[in-house]
């Protein structure tokens, strides 16, 4: 995970800080470049939604997206 955020950090999509001074205690951010890559993000992911919704239909799709949702909580 630490690596993951030094990669994030390091191409400018988050940065660490301290709140009121405290050194110990680090706290995460995006940065604006992040946010805007946050955004570019979720619509291509409303788009794939949309997308699945008409090629299958929503039953089909909510279907495939708790089947995924189920995978990748196992890998956590």
């Amino acid at each position: 995970m630490s690596q993951l955020l030094k990669e994030l950090e390091a191409q400018g999509l988050l940065e660490r800080y301290n709140p009121s001074g405290n050194a110990r205690m680090k706290l995460l951010r995006l940065t604006s470049k992040g946010e805007r890559a946050s955004l570019k993000i979720i619509e291509v992911f409303d788009r794939v939604d949309r997308d699945l919704d008409r090629e299958l239909g929503p039953r089909k799709s909510e279907e495939i997206a708790r089947a995924l949702t189920t995978v990748s909580m196992r890998k956590i």
